[in-house]
C-alpha cells in the first residue's frame, strides 16, 4: 500500500490567506508569516505558489478536491505553462492523486524536449503562446492599425530577446515609430502581483522605443487587474496626465478589447473604496536594523502617485470613431472602415 499523502497544506494555504487578509495594511514578511504557520518560509513559498496555480485554473475548487500534495501542483503548474492542453487533460488525475510526481516529471522533459526541436520554426516563442500569437498575427494582418493610431503604417513582428514577449513594432505611414505592442499569455501559477510588477518595469525600460507602449494579453486575467492597478499608482495609465501604457486582451471572436479612460474612471473609484487588489504598503520595501536595534526603514518601491477621480470616461470605442472621422473627413475611408464606423454607432 502506498504512503499516505498529506493533504494539509492547502489548510496552512487557506489559513495564510486569512492571516494576510485580517493584518490588513499591515505588511507581513514571509518568515514572519510562517513563523505563525509552523511551517519553513521555503515550504510556505512553495505552498503559496500551488495554491496560487490551482486558484487560477481551477477557482473554485473545494478542499475535499485536493487529494495530492502541493509537489504535484507545483509541476503541473510547470507543465501548464508549457502545454496547457496537456496538463489541463491531466488536472482532474492529479487532484485525485492517480498521476504520480515521475509521471508529471517525465511529461514536463517531453515537453521541453519538442520545445527545443521546434524552437527555430516557432521564432523562439514557447508552445503555450502559438496559437496566440496565430490569433494576433491574423488580427493585425487585417487591422488597419487605427487602434495605434498609424492608418496605413507598418506593422513589423518582433521575435522575443532576451527574454522580452513578443509583439510588434508599429510605424506610422511617415515611418516614424509610434506604439510598442507586447504580447503577454498569463502565468496563473506565480503571484499576479510580482508578475504584473515584472511588465510594468519592462514596459519603463521600453519606453525609448515608441510614445505608447501595449500590453495585449491572451485574455483577461488577475495578471492584466494587477498591471493596470500599478499603471494607476505608478503612472502611465489612459487617466494619468501622461498615458504612455495601454493595456487590452484579445477575446475568444477575434476582438481587441481595450481597457481605456471609462474601465480605469471605475477601477479607480474600486480601489478609493479600498476594493483593489493592491494596498499601499504593497508597493513599499521594508528594512530592519541588523545591529538588533528597533530601528527600520521604508522604501517605496517606485514613486507613488496621488489617487483622484477621473476627470476623462471614454471607451476607447470613442477614439477609434474620432479617428476613423478623421479619416473619413480626408476621403481616404474605405467600405469597410464605414461599415465599422456603423458598428460602433451601434454599440457592436
Amino acid at each position: 500500500m502506498g504512503r499516505k499523502v498529506d493533504t494539509t497544506w492547502y489548510g496552512t494555504y487557506l489559513e495564510a490567506i486569512a492571516f494576510e487578509n485580517l493584518s490588513g495594511d499591515k505588511s507581513v514578511g514571509t518568515p514572519e508569516l510562517a513563523d505563525h504557520l509552523g511551517v519553513k518560509p521555503k515550504t510556505l513559498a512553495r505552498i503559496r505558489s500551488a495554491g496560487r496555480f490551482i486558484h487560477e485554473v481551477l477557482p473554485g475548487v473545494k478542499p475535499e478536491q485536493i487529494q495530492c500534495g502541493y509537489a504535484s501542483l507545483e509541476l503541473l503548474s510547470k507543465l501548464w505553462g508549457a502545454d496547457p492542453s496537456g496538463a489541463q487533460s491531466r488536472l482532474e488525475s492529479v487532484l485525485a492523486n492517480r498521476t504520480k510526481l515521475p509521471e508529471l516529471e517525465e511529461a514536463i522533459r517531453r515537453v521541453k524536449l519538442g520545445e527545443k526541436k521546434s524552437s527555430t520554426e516557432s521564432n523562439l516563442v514557447g508552445p503555450s503562446q502559438l496559437g496566440f500569437m496565430a490569433r494576433m498575427d491574423a488580427w493585425v494582418a487585417s487591422s488597419d492599425l487605427v487602434h495605434f493610431d498609424s492608418y496605413r503604417g507598418t506593422a513589423f513582428r518582433l521575435k522575443p530577446s532576451l527574454g522580452s514577449c513578443p509583439g510588434y513594432f508599429i510605424h506610422t505611414k511617415n515611418g516614424q515609430p509610434s506604439a510598442l505592442v507586447l504580447c503577454k499569455q498569463g502565468s496563473g501559477w506565480r503571484d499576479p502581483a510580482g508578475v504584473a510588477r515584472e511588465l510594468y518595469e519592462h514596459a519603463v525600460a521600453r519606453r525609448h522605443t515608441a510614445p505608447a507602449i501595449w500590453y495585449v494579453f491572451e485574455k483577461d486575467s488577475a495578471v492584466l487587474q494587477h498591471l493596470a492597478e500599478l499603471s494607476i499608482w505608478w503612472g502611465g495609465s489612459p487617466t494619468s496626465d501622461d498615458p504612455w501604457l495601454l493595456l487590452a486582451y484579445l477575446t475568444e471572436s477575434g476582438k481587441l478589447e481595450v481597457l481605456f479612460e471609462e474601465y480605469f474612471s471605475n477601477l479607480i473609484g474600486s480601489m478609493t473604496d479600498g476594493g483593489g487588489a493592491l494596498r499601499p504598503n504593497d508597493l513599499i520595501a521594508t528594512g530592519e536594523a541588523m545591529d538588533g536595534s528597533k530601528a527600520c526603514i521604508t522604501i517605496p518601491l517606485r514613486n507613488i502617485q496621488p489617487i483622484s477621480a477621473a476627470t476623462k470616461h471614454r471607451p476607447y470605442s470613442e477614439v477609434l470613431r474620432e479617428r476613423l472621422l478623421a479619416i473619413a473627413g480626408q476621403g481616404h475611408a474605405t467600405s469597410d472602415q464605414i461599415d465599422r464606423l456603423a458598428a460602433i454607432d451601434l454599440g457592436l
